[in-house]
């Protein structure tokens, strides 16, 4: 018999990244426990959920709403592949990051900064903080095109309502995202905490039964079983839950990357183990 389940709510700023973010959210912390999409603006705060978790571009926004002990913020990032691919840009290129929102395009901007690609100029494509109008002469003049998850695909840039518009001659350049280590362990770490908060209360409410009960009494060895049941899984089940993030998430880079072209990706993942090995002593 394992703990209660943690009930969570992904949240994006709009359904198709709410609903990356519970994708990301299940391969963090398995399919165990119960877990939603849901967009900012519909969020109130009063929600019967146990965490909020979200990428930093909904962190402010959120934060109005949902008292910080109950929101966890995820550092969502493309792999290292991405930027390898748009370091081949020849130098002086105009690239286009194409997003949702102007503040996640300047993060992806930063990123490639931190990655040393000087030798483009960025511009940003945000359709939902720009006008339909703006966004469409701007993917008229895109020969580069940049973007993360399904944004880039069918169900946005290759939609019929943009597709379109682009050159004959377009690249587009688009990768999931992944959170980064330390965000997940600590998403892992919350997660493990609302379990044994869950647990304890559960063994503390069996045990004033227990209280009350007597031994010859039919369900005392139900309840007991369950008492110890809870205090053998409160251990057991950070294990599995780290174990099985670890699994996921070097099983998604490692299917996805060339990994003797991103030393510092493989870096990024032996660096990761070993947070998690630490969490799991």
């Amino acid at each position: 018999m394992m703990a209660s389940r943690v009930n969570i709510i992904a949240v994006g700023s709009n359904e198709l990244i709410a609903a990356e973010v519970e994708s990301i959210v299940r391969r963090i912390v398995g399919s165990e426990e119960n877990i939603r999409a849901m967009i900012s603006k519909a969020v109130t705060g009063d929600e019967k959920t146990d965490l909020y978790v979200c990428a930093i571009t909904q962190r402010e926004p959120l934060s109005k709403k949902v008292p910080p002990n109950k929101l966890c913020v995820l550092d969502l990032r493309p792999t290292a592949q991405f930027f390898i691919e748009i370091s081949h840009i020849p130098a002086g290129e105009t690239v286009y990051i194409f997003n949702s929102n102007k503040n996640y395009a300047a993060l992806l901007r930063e990123m490639c900064r931190e990655y040393r690609i000087h030798s483009l100029t960025f511009e940003t494509i945000a359709y939902e903080d720009m006008s339909e109008a703006e966004v469409i002469e701007k993917l008229k003049r895109a020969k580069y095109i940049i973007g993360v998850g399904k944004i880039v695909g069918a169900e946005v840039l290759l939609s019929e309502k943009y597709r379109r518009h682009l050159r004959d001659d377009v690249t587009i350049i688009g990768r999931t995202r992944m959170a980064t280590m330390q965000t997940a362990c600590n998403l892992i770490e919350r997660v493990r905490d609302i379990i044994n908060e869950k647990s304890a209360r559960e063994i503390s409410d069996l045990a004033e039964q227990l209280r009350s009960m007597s031994p010859m009494d039919e369900r005392y060895p139900k309840v007991v079983s369950r008492m110890e049941a809870l205090m053998d899984n409160q251990k057991q089940d950070i294990y599995q839950h780290i174990m099985d993030s670890l699994e996921a998430q070097l099983s998604d880079r490692l299917s996805v990357e060339r990994m003797e072209e991103s030393g510092l990706e493989m870096a990024d993942i032996l660096n990761g183990f070993d947070q998690l090995q630490n969490m799991s002593r």
